[in-house]
């Protein structure tokens, strides 16, 4: 009787005794349906949802892209506006569920899409300080500009697809607090100079991704130009830029990944905080010259990851042109050069090594007779003049940013 007594006593409710600032703490680790959905268990909670400050909405967790739209509408008017927001992350990047085809995720009024607008204008207007917005779907739809002059963002990221969505990005960003920056596909804006430049008005910015994206008719350059940006990370970063010009004097961490080779690169300023860089190059541009220029900002370079590929393209360079037109510098810093392989690149080990001996044609002047160089494959290990070779053990912290 007595232990029947005790059992009674355990299983009460004790999440529904727990205090709402612990309850709403937990339901912002939730998407904002199932948080919703949530409040329904209990009389006391009904209202909670309405002081959520995290907002996430995924598109996989609704049936439809009316369901997703009228969700939204309802959500928006009946939050409690007083309530300031810490995220909003919009998610329309799967298919809903009850979609058996893109199609179905196909918005094409008006009316749905200026809902989007909507979202976006109530995250700025209720101090929001991480926005992340992500659209893969076909739609005449353009981003309100609103959002690019938030005084509370810090952290901002823009997706989209190439069809039909119009993100143009404004001469310059009014983010005074803005510390991290992800934009793909959308479209920059030149100045009067025919440059695009509107970094260097965000202060605090640290880091700064650019996945495929474009320039408008009248822009020919992007500068890239922000005292204060450490991390940048460049994939496929412009698709018909021919030139980016850095202006970055506290980078420390650079990454390029270039599918075909399209961009040429150069620095106003000598780099002198650049540590560590990645580079992806591939395919072949007939002056591999130009599209080594690189190679020239990466002077003061601790570390150095190649991939299989960059390998196979500087080769082909060298193999057309004269090596004396293709000159590394020299790297008076360098302590580590690695090389990804994996068991499907055509490249052999001698043709690895003829690349690595260009590349450090030029160091063996400028290095400290003590210092050590380490040359990794990611398969095998050698030895490089006359100097011990030691395993890089953080090969991934470039490669999975």
């Amino acid at each position: 009787m007595n232990e029947g007594l005790n059992l009674s006593k355990d299983d009460r409710d004790k999440i529904s005794e727990m205090p709402d600032n612990i309850l709403l703490h937990m339901m912002n680790f939730m998407d904002t349906r199932e948080a919703v959905q949530t409040c329904v268990l209990s009389k006391r909670w009904n209202n909670l949802w309405k002081r959520l400050t995290s907002l996430l909405f995924n598109s996989s967790k609704f049936g439809s892209v009316v369901k997703i739209i009228n969700f939204l509408y309802m959500f928006l008017s009946d939050r409690d506006d007083s309530i300031s927001l810490s995220t909003v992350y919009l998610d329309l990047s799967q298919r809903p569920r009850d979609s058996t085809s893109c199609l179905g995720f196909l918005i094409t009024h008006a009316y749905d899409w200026e809902c989007l607008n909507r979202l976006m204008k109530y995250a700025v207007s209720h101090n929001c300080q991480r926005l992340s917005i992500k659209i893969l779907f076909y739609c005449k739809f353009e981003v309100d500009p609103v959002i690019f002059s938030c005084p509370s963002l810090i952290s901002l990221r823009l997706s989209f697809t190439p069809f039909g969505t119009n993100c143009k990005l404004p001469k310059s960003l009014q983010l005074p607090v803005l510390k991290t920056l992800y934009l793909h596909h959308v479209c920059f804006t030149a100045s009067d100079n025919g440059c695009a430049e509107l970094f260097s008005t965000c202060f605090l910015l640290n880091t700064l991704v650019l996945e495929r994206c474009s320039l408008d008719q009248y822009a020919e350059v992007i500068c890239i130009s922000n005292s204060n940006l450490s991390c940048l990370i460049l994939d496929n970063a412009m698709e018909d830029a021919d030139t980016i010009v850095l202006s970055t004097p506290k980078l420390s961490l650079l990454t390029i990944k270039d599918d075909f080779c399209r961009n040429k690169y150069s620095s106003t300023c000598n780099l002198s905080f650049l540590e560590k860089v990645y580079v992806d190059a591939s395919g072949y541009n007939e002056d591999s010259s130009e599209h080594l220029s690189w190679l020239q900002l990466v002077t003061n370079i601790k570390e150095m990851i190649l991939s299989a590929d960059t390998i196979s393209f500087i080769r082909k360079g060298l193999e057309v042109l004269d090596s004396v037109r293709i000159q590394p510098p020299g790297f008076v810093n360098l302590e580590s050069l690695v090389v990804k392989r994996d068991s499907f690149d055509f490249i052999s080990d001698e043709e690895v090594n003829c690349v690595v001996r260009f590349l450090l044609q030029n160091s063996i002047q400028t290095l400290d007779e003590e210092k050590t160089v380490n040359i990794t494959y990611t398969n095998s290990l050698f030895k490089y003049l006359g100097k011990t070779v030691l395993e890089y053990d953080n090969l991934e912290t470039l490669t999975n940013l």
